[in-house]
């Protein structure tokens, strides 16, 4: 019975001993905590471009156009682009889509369609081109009168005036203003019986690009430009002759090349139908030997204009223009002027405007004759 119990009081003081042991062991260490993720540097921003660098980058940004690489292309506009073609009729299109499709657009019933580029100028993030456009109509596409016409067949060649906001790096396009002479355009296509600038073939070699210094000649480049433009708008020929050089060569996207004769002879004859014509810059830009600007013409048909067979209409015009010209020895002596010749033809009343019906012959006309 002692043993019994000896061998029962045992068994309990191991059991005892054990269960203390196992209260005194130490505590199992504390699961080690994940490693907090590393962030991965943030991609710088690209560096913005140099000025020589962005008037590459505009070439190579047309050439995606011309190769219709309409991604690639999607690239070079920012996501709140602007485009505006110019008194064309069309609202300006707005945001990167609108955008896209409007350059397809224009491709629509060209599919062949390219820019050459004559000249460019590179001043901060204003760039201004002058281009030659050339094309076959070989598709379908909008008229003037805002239905689908079958394609002509016919070849293009007309010039234009473009020019473009980028973002503070140069590498996209804020908002962009194209110069179309819709007047010479659609006269190639035959659709136009008004004088106009024939179909172009052939541009320049290779496009000439100039970067501005910012130095003294600019400058005053630019006060000859602003005093060429007092003495246009005070309709003084006799100042205007002594700005040009005698070999001028005056640039027009609706009309043939004129000599410095034949300009100032044009001049005379538009001051007649409109004694109050004046031009007004907006925006100015100089580089190297050239300055560019965007302005708008204005005045009232308050005589007649015989050069362009107009009767007096009493009626007023406006229409924005974009202007290159070369600058040498302080006089200038070649001009390249782009605007759209049918927004005045609409505003005076001898066409309709785009994509308006034609108007209706009043019910007492007489009856066209036969033959």
């Amino acid at each position: 019975m002692n043993r019994m119990s000896s061998l029962v009081g045992l068994a309990c003081s191991a059991l005892l001993t054990l269960a203390a042991c196992k209260k005194e062991e130490a505590p199992p260490p504390p699961a080690p905590k994940p490693e907090a993720k590393k962030e991965e540097p943030k991609p710088e921003p690209p560096k913005p471009l140099a000025a020589a660098e962005r008037g590459q980058w505009y070439l190579d940004c047309w050439s995606k156009f011309n190769s219709k690489a309409w991604d690639d292309f999607k690239k070079c506009f920012a996501a709140d682009a602007e485009t505006d073609d110019v008194d064309s009729g069309m609202p300006p299109a707005k945001g990167i889509d609108a955008v896209m499709e409007r350059a397809k657009f224009h491709a629509q019933g060209f599919p062949d369609v390219m820019g050459e580029a004559q000249l460019v100028l590179v001043s901060g993030n204003t760039i201004m081109g002058a281009w030659l456009v050339k094309g076959t109509n070989s598709e379908k596409m909008m008229g003037m009168d805002g239905k689908e016409m079958a394609p002509t067949g016919k070849k293009v060649g007309f010039l234009l005036g473009h020019v473009v906001q980028t973002s503070e790096d140069g590498r996209s396009v804020v908002k962009e203003w194209g110069f179309v002479d819709m007047g010479s355009m659609s006269g190639q296509l035959g659709l136009n019986p008004a004088p106009h600038r024939p179909a172009m073939e052939k541009g320049a070699d290779a496009p000439t690009v100039v970067v501005a210094a910012d130095d003294q000649k600019e400058k005053d480049n630019l006060a000859l430009v602003a005093k060429e433009t007092e003495a246009y708008n005070k309709h003084d020929a006799k100042a205007l002759a002594e700005m040009y050089t005698d070999d001028l060569v005056w640039t027009e996207a609706a009309m043939p090349d004129m000599d410095k004769k034949a300009m100032l002879k044009g001049l005379a004859g538009m001051w007649k139908g409109f004694s109050d014509m004046k031009i007004t810059s907006e925006m100015s830009i100089a580089a190297g030997d050239f300055v560019g600007e965007v302005g708008t013409m204005a005045g009232t048909n308050d005589g007649d204009y015989p050069d362009m067979k107009l009767k007096k209409t009493g009626k007023t015009v406006s229409g924005r223009y974009m202007r290159i010209v070369k600058i040498e020895g302080g006089k200038i002596k070649q001009s390249w002027l782009f605007y759209n010749s049918m927004v005045w033809a609409v505003q005076l009343g001898l066409v309709p405007a785009p994509g308006a019906p034609p108007a209706e012959a009043p019910k007492d006309a007489p009856a066209p004759k036969k033959g």
